[in-house]
């Protein structure tokens, strides 16, 4: 059978949703992402306090920020065709890559960052 285009909104609107605990509680989150392929991993950017990954939807977190330069994650990339492959945004020092889910970070060596001009 063809599949059916499912409409985010209406998705998220049938969910049940619960507060969760962890070790983020009462911290302002910047982001939220979701591996594309494991439904149960779970990445969580929390302001000025790092970056936390559950893979039990939840239930527990490990921070997964060791080796980048600051907690000051802005954002968090992940590949589709290789959820392990990471990339997170710093808020003043690049771009960073893992290669295994965030236990390991490094400046990606094939990419290049141009500076902005303002």
């Amino acid at each position: 059978p063809a599949s059916v285009p499912v409409d985010p909104i209406a998705a998220m609107t049938r969910l049940d949703w619960q507060p969760i605990e962890g070790p983020f509680h009462d911290q302002w989150i910047r982001f939220l992402a979701l591996d594309p392929t494991t439904p149960s991993t779970v990445y969580v950017g929390v302001v000025a306090h790092g970056l936390f990954k559950s893979t039990d939807r939840g239930a527990t977190w490990s921070e997964v920020d060791a080796g980048l330069p600051s907690k000051d994650i802005e954002s968090l990339a992940i590949d589709p065709a290789s959820p392990g492959d990471l990339f997170a945004g710093m808020h003043s020092d690049g771009i960073y890559r893992s290669r295994d889910g965030g236990r390991t970070w490094a400046p990606p060596r094939q990419l290049t960052v141009e500076p902005v001009q303002r």
